[in-house]
């Protein structure tokens, strides 16, 4: 699904853009909330459908129940360790205060614990994301091999009603920021991404998608009043804007999936685009410490550079 790729792309340029600008906004807020949990959705409705061929498989009798999960957990390893521990073992090397500071909560993927607690902001925060990818990725393969798709979908659905309340949960006992980055305040985007999974291998992800452009207007009038009234500087609106946010994403994982046409499927189908969807996972690893290694090279090269991004 190349379409998907071409979404890859788009949330990892958002989320470059808000690393690499400065001016504090509502609007610029939401934006690379918007690209993290459109990481998260395409997340969940990719690896669910893996592990739904692979759990076919297992009812067949073609495989064990530990066979499957080995084969996903070897798979998942190879395409995001290297890279992920690569980056982590040159930053500690090159003595980032932030990296050797922590290393070992980076190394365990407990990041997202690291950085709720210590309220971190360095050039590794964004690994929080990587160990709620990575937690998710623990415990989902277990639930989808051992469950029926109708016992699968009450998961999903509890999982998008949880996590707001769990947001909730942690702003009035004063912890908003473990709300805002611990797995279970992110399943929403997981669950509902997991759930366009489901349906896609029912062969039901068109009816999927009509049902959830239907709830689209409700989701945007959340968010416009979110971002052009006062109760953007409300922080229990704030739990559920996430959820709101997902409900928009649905549709267009959806559509892409099914593969977009006209303009948008033009758009993402344009190889330059498809490339960069491709390599986005390590661009969005690596991509915080270019603010370090540009002025870095340009000092190296004797350029003076008053500013970076």
């Amino acid at each position: 699904m190349p379409e998907l790729d071409s979404l890859r792309a788009v949330a990892v340029t958002i989320v470059m853009l808000f690393h690499f600008t400065s001016n504090e906004t509502p609007a610029r807020d939401l934006a690379v909330n918007t690209g993290v949990r459109l990481f998260f959705v395409l997340s969940g409705f990719l690896i669910t459908s893996l592990l739904l061929n692979a759990r076919d498989h297992y009812r067949a009798g073609e495989v064990t129940l530990g066979g499957a999960a080995k084969t996903f957990y070897a798979r998942r390893a190879f395409r995001i360790m290297p890279i992920y521990y690569g980056t982590l073992i040159a930053a500690a090397a090159a003595g980032i205060p932030a990296v050797t500071g922590s290393f070992w909560w980076f190394a365990a993927y407990l990041g997202d614990i690291r950085v709720a607690a210590t309220a971190d902001t360095s050039t590794v925060s964004h690994f929080w994301s990587l160990a709620v990818e990575e937690q998710f990725y623990l415990i989902w393969p277990w639930i989808v091999l051992s469950t029926s798709s109708k016992q699968l979908r009450r998961v999903c659905v509890a999982a998008i009603v949880v996590a707001p309340l769990f947001r909730l949960l942690m702003l009035v006992t004063g912890h908003p920021a473990f709300g805002g980055l611990l797995m279970l305040g992110q399943v929403d985007g997981l669950g509902a991404g997991a759930l366009l999974g489901i349906y896609r291998h029912e062969q039901r992800l068109a009816v999927a998608a009509r049902c959830s452009l239907y709830a689209s207007p409700a989701m945007l009038a959340v968010l416009v009043v979110f971002l052009f009234s006062g109760l953007a500087q409300v922080p229990s609106i704030g739990v559920v804007v996430p959820t709101a946010m997902t409900g928009l994403l649905v549709p267009v994982v959806a559509y892409a999936a099914l593969g977009a046409s006209g303009v948008a499927g033009w758009a993402l189908n344009m190889r330059p685009v498809r490339y960069v969807g491709r390599i986005s996972y390590g661009v969005y690893v690596y991509h915080p410490f270019m603010i370090l290694l540009v002025p870095a090279l340009a000092r190296a090269a004797g350029i003076a550079m008053s500013r970076v991004f």
